[in-house]
């Protein structure tokens, strides 16, 4: 992982938890090479029987394939409710709630 590609270290997100892209508006280009690209390596995607998913991948330069960071998200089904979680040097720290079914009481309080 490479701190001297970013602008910050691991940005506050805060619910946007995304499970695939880029935080492109954190990179400040391949310390390395200077080539302002960005690719995705090595992707892996799971799925328990309980609903239970994690993808990981790496963000590399996409010239000289210098590592920048690893993406890591999950989203777990606990008590009725999606649990989404993100951790990426790059992308930044997120987590979010959302209730299994069509109304959410919590983020409908959230909205008045």
């Amino acid at each position: 992982m490479c701190k001297d590609c970013l602008r910050s270290v691991c940005p506050d997100r805060g619910s946007m938890a995304l499970d695939t892209g880029a935080y492109f508006a954190n990179y400040t280009g391949c310390a390395e090479c200077s080539v302002f690209r960005l690719a995705v390596r090595d992707k892996t995607a799971d799925e328990d029987d309980e609903g239970n998913e994690t993808v990981s991948f790496t963000h590399v330069c996409g010239a000289c394939e210098h590592v920048i960071a690893l993406h890591e998200f999950s989203c777990i089904v606990d008590d009725g409710r999606h649990e989404y979680s993100m951790s990426c040097l790059l992308c930044g720290m997120a987590e979010d709630s959302r209730a299994i079914g069509v109304y959410d009481a919590g983020a409908a309080s959230a909205l008045t």
